[in-house]
């Protein structure tokens, strides 16, 4: 008999640090691809720096997109995130059915305040805001209700008050039902909760993949077992109880020299994956050189390729401040080649193209402008 593993946890996050991006929908083109197009068009990061879902309306006519930078959770946060079911943003706790009338709704607890405004008509909330207040007082839930109301542009309008904080579990079918006090606020179907989750995509992709291996897995073994009684019926009634006995403990030894090989290749694709990403800084090599620029120089244009350089266009009122950035640069221990490229004068004004290449294995470090 297979007995299924436990099903794991949702993680919730504060949704203070995201930011919200309403879409409309076109049917002919994939939702995930259009809402991803708007987050990235909102933000002054790229894709691959942020953490992102998004819920669909129930007419699937809008989707809400959220996303935040990934710099803004630590590693501690993040250690239980693997084994989550799902990693979502505490607000999706108040997007339930949308309700026939004009509502706002807070939601109060000692970590901070959330709300969500509603017209009555649309099928996703009209606004929504999070914020983490420790020393939360009736001044702040006040502020907020002015805020949202005035956000939704309605004069009177009810107010509905949660107290007590999100809560999250599974349903049967796999989906998420969020609770607050003990009333049932949202409930997100196993196919909307894989949308809504806000882990790398990659890394949603791969568990996915490993589901489905598990499944097969589990069919395998389900029929290796049918097949297992048949065998031993037939063993018993041929007397050759011993000869079974040999087979089964072949083929449990082959299958365990298969899993292990999975498991290794798994292990070493996913290293070096990880080890891929984390090579390219740009953000960061761009705040280290912008530290140390001297005023006058001012950046016009940055361009970060896949090979560990930056080619920056510069210009400045003070010609002697270019040299002098060059030798300042040339002394960073992270940067292993300077050029100045294209210097040229006209009009009082200096140009040129700064190139760096930074060395591998060496981020840089310490904090500047930008």
């Amino acid at each position: 008999m297979i007995v299924p593993p436990a099903r794991s946890a949702i993680t919730l996050v504060p949704g203070e640090r995201f930011f919200l991006k309403e879409v409309t929908l076109d049917p002919a083109v994939g939702v995930a691809m259009q809402v991803e197009l708007a987050l990235e068009e909102s933000s002054p990061f790229p894709l691959a720096q942020l953490y992102h879902g998004f819920v669909v309306s129930p007419d699937r006519q809008r989707a809400l997109g959220f996303a935040a930078y990934r710099r803004r959770f630590v590693e501690e946060e993040m250690a239980e995130w693997s084994g989550a079911a799902a990693v979502l943003p505490e607000f999706l706790g108040l997007i339930g059915p949308p309700p026939d009338r004009p509502l706002i709704v807070v939601q109060v607890d000692a970590a901070g305040l959330n709300g969500v405004a509603w017209d009555g008509r649309a099928s996703l909330p009209i606004a929504i805001m999070s914020r983490s207040l420790p020393g939360l007082a009736e001044s702040h839930v006040v502020e907020m209700v002015a805020e949202l109301r005035q956000r939704a542009g309605a004069g009177e309008i009810e107010v509905r008050h949660l107290d007590g904080p999100v809560g999250v579990g599974t349903d049967a079918a796999g989906g998420a039902v969020f609770r607050i006090a003990g009333e049932q606020t949202a409930l997100f179907p196993a196919a909307a909760l894989s949308d809504a989750d806000v882990r790398d995509k990659s890394f949603l992709d791969e568990k996915r993949r490993d589901s489905r291996r598990r499944r097969g897995w589990a069919w395998v073994l389900t029929g290796v077992g049918v097949l297992w009684l048949v065998a031993l019926g037939l063993e018993l009634a041929l007397g050759g109880l011993g000869l079974w006995n040999q087979r089964r403990q072949s083929l449990v030894t082959k299958q365990a020299a298969a899993v292990r090989r999975i498991e290794t290749a798994q292990t070493l694709a996913t290293r070096i994956e990880d080890l891929g990403v984390r090579q390219e800084r740009p953000l960061e090599w761009l705040l280290l050189v912008s530290s140390m620029r001297p005023r006058s120089i001012q950046f016009t244009r940055v361009v970060s390729n896949n090979d560990r350089t930056l080619a920056i266009d510069a210009q400045t009122a003070e010609a002697a401040a270019v040299g002098a950035y060059e030798l300042a640069l040339r002394h960073r221990d992270e940067i292993a080649q300077v050029e100045m490229r294209d210097i040229r004068s006209r009009e009082g004004l200096t140009s040129f193209v700064l190139f760096l290449k930074f060395k591998p294995g060496s981020p840089p470090v310490g904090e500047g402008r930008l």
